[in-house]
């Protein structure tokens, strides 16, 4: 932030700026209660009513498990509303004494998730989330803080999923891993909205996915994993207080926003899908690509694109492996999601 003073002399302005420099960090201060507040008023803006009361030891905050719980919107033709919870492994907010506040996590996190559906339509997805290296350190202002962040390697990992009584899927792998991870959050407050303001960049990013039907008789597996490199992502949006997560229009008329995209440098894939009567597999090359997103007042838009495409398909419904090579391809598509005054 820079501020101009418009002042008389030299004099003048050497003694406001030693005055600044010396009271200056004290107005910019922030504590670990401070960063609880913005994190739970910003998890409170998306319909989550948080349940967890830290406990403090002196001005720092921890706490063992973080819970969060959403209603549901009924489904069409039940009154039967649901509500989604989950639970995160401990977290501490703990004050470095100049005024920043360092956010403190286990090097493995349990993450569950709990969605209570109308009769037997349960579903608990148990996971994990592993790093190393990970720094967060939070400075600024009570309404106005910037969260910066690293992580050599943060990986999430699904162990279980447990639906209907007696039907649970273990996947063979279901996973997320994120290498070298740098960037910036920003949460201020604009008004009655929350701004968000994020920079991140990755050295890469990698899935892979291998999940079987559980049920007798069931033989359809599905396989999938890439990587994508050299990825940059920007995010700027305003977010208003949610009353019923499922309105939409009515979360964009009080103000709600998002502009989003992400860059990579180099990408492939794979993916394998297989049944008891038919099986495909195929893989994919790119020299780059691009995909952005923003939902506003004038509707929903996706942009995707990708440079030095190489793909390959082969399956029984092929009677020969098919290959192409593409110098680009891009996919667009607009979708109004507030109804005109014409309508």
């Amino acid at each position: 932030m820079t501020t101009r003073l418009r002042t008389g002399g030299a004099a003048t302005g050497s003694a406001l700026a030693l005055m600044l420099s010396l009271t200056g960090p004290a107005l910019a201060d922030v504590t670990p209660q401070d960063v609880w507040t913005q994190f739970r008023d910003y998890l409170e803006t998306f319909g989550y009513t948080v349940t967890t009361t830290p406990d403090s030891i002196g001005a720092d905050l921890s706490m063992d498990s973080l819970t969060m719980t959403m209603a549901l919107p009924p489904e069409p033709g039940s009154d039967l509303p649901g509500t989604v919870t989950v639970t995160l492994g401990g977290m501490s907010l703990r004050g470095l004494g100049d005024g920043t506040v360092s956010v403190e996590m286990p090097a493995s996190v349990p993450v569950e998730v709990f969605m209570d559906g109308p009769e037997d339509k349960d579903l608990t997805v148990k996971s994990t989330l592993d790093s190393t290296g990970f720094s967060m350190i939070a400075s600024g202002s009570p309404d106005d803080i910037a969260y910066t962040f690293t992580a050599a390697r943060m990986a999430w990992e699904v162990s279980e999923f447990e639906g209907q009584p007696g039907k649970v899927v273990t996947p063979e792998a279901l996973s997320l891993v994120m290498e070298g991870m740098r960037g910036t959050t920003q949460l201020s407050r604009d008004g009655a909205l929350t701004r968000v303001q994020q920079e991140m960049t990755l050295a890469s990013m990698s899935y892979d996915i291998d999940i079987s039907n559980p049920e007798p008789g069931k033989s359809e597996r599905v396989t999938l994993a890439g990587t994508f490199s050299g990825l940059t992502s920007t995010a700027d949006g305003t977010l208003p207080q949610v009353d019923d997560p499922s309105d939409l229009p009515a979360a964009i008329a009080d103000g709600y926003a998002i502009d989003a995209g992400i860059r990579y440098a180099a990408g492939n894939g794979s993916f394998d899908f297989r049944d008891e009567k038919s099986q495909m597999q195929g893989a994919s090359k790119s020299r780059g690509g691009s995909f952005d997103v923003t939902l506003s007042a004038d509707g929903l838009a996706y942009d995707a694109a990708a440079t030095g495409v190489e793909l390959s398909l082969e399956g029984s419904q092929f009677p020969f492996p098919v290959t192409s090579t593409l110098a680009g391809v891009g996919f667009g598509l607009r979708v109004p999601v507030v109804a005109s005054e014409d309508d």
